[in-house]
């Protein structure tokens, strides 16, 4: 075992999928040495898994203390199946609502594939995980926090000052002298629950010394500082404001407004070409979130 990786100090491993172009620094998996021993969180997709198992081999660990999962969705989940048989005595902590998804999946991979169309044929299957390897995040040691905004399962994990916070706070992109932000509010978006989870971590930095880093699913870190729960509760609040006063309207011109008032998702004018596109993708995904919340009020 290398212990030359840094105590508590995690690392986000680039799942990038080289067929798909612009979708590196976007599927990231978190790995982490604690005092438990090695974790994984969020081992992203069956397509990726090989990316996942050549680290941990070339770092000489051959054996983890658990695999965290934020939710279920198959960017950040689908290869789990896969990779516990590799490690078939490590636990699968995630969700209590997700177990049943994750020891048959198929309704989840029929539900990923309507989605995601095409894409979920470069993701790759959905492996089903044995019951005796999952373990409900709700009642482990691994600093759960129930964040349904997202999506209803969603989960972030308080571990040694560093916030694995998924798709809780949203999605960033680090550029060189800024961020871009944006939500990631699919279909079904509920604003209650949204809000709701950025209150739940904004009380964690609130009452106590940690965290001091904000871990992203997509992609990268942010040094936790008071004003990332705000900026993420004036952006969603921006985002719902702005779809709301004209439902109807295309997808261009509602994204060509946010461009024009939203700070953190102007930055997406500095982003490379490719990646602007595969954020396009998701975009619309969000804006579709957003704008069957309102028509549903």
């Amino acid at each position: 075992m290398d212990h030359s990786i840094p105590f508590s100090q995690p690392f986000q491993i680039d799942l990038a999928i080289p067929a798909l172009i612009g979708f590196s620094d976007f599927i990231g998996c978190w790995f982490m040495r604690t005092e438990r021993g090695f974790i994984l969180v969020d081992p992203g997709p069956t397509a990726t898994i090989p990316t996942v198992v050549a680290y941990l081999k070339q770092q000489g660990i051959s054996s983890l203390a658990a695999i965290l999962l934020t939710h279920i969705h198959v960017d950040h989940a689908g290869g789990v199946g896969t990779l516990s048989a590799l490690y078939p005595e490590t636990p699968i902590i995630c969700p209590a609502r997700s177990i049943p998804h994750l020891i048959d999946p198929a309704r989840l991979e029929q539900s990923s594939r309507t989605v995601l169309g095409p894409l979920m044929d470069h993701y790759g299957p959905i492996n089903p995980v044995p019951e005796h390897s999952l373990s409900p995040a709700e009642s482990s040691r691994w600093g759960a926090i129930s964040t349904p905004g997202h999506s209803p399962d969603h989960t972030a994990y308080l571990i040694n000052g560093f916030l694995f916070c998924g798709e809780a706070l949203g999605v960033i992109c680090a550029l060189k002298s800024s961020t871009y932000r944006r939500p990631a509010t699919p279909p079904r978006f509920e604003k209650k629950a949204y809000l709701e989870s950025i209150a739940k971590l904004e009380a964690v930095k609130l009452h106590s010394a940690a965290p001091h880093t904000a871990c992203f699913g997509h992609f990268g870190s942010l040094d936790w500082s008071d004003s990332i729960c705000a900026e993420s509760r004036a952006q969603i609040e921006l985002w719902i404001d702005i779809i709301a006063s004209d439902p109807t309207g295309s997808d261009e011109t509602i994204i060509g407004q946010l461009l024009k008032e939203d700070p953190l998702f102007t930055q997406w004018r500095h982003l490379p070409e490719s990646i602007r596109e595969r954020e396009m993708i998701f975009v619309k995904n969000s804006v579709s979130g957003i704008r069957d919340y309102v028509k549903r009020q």
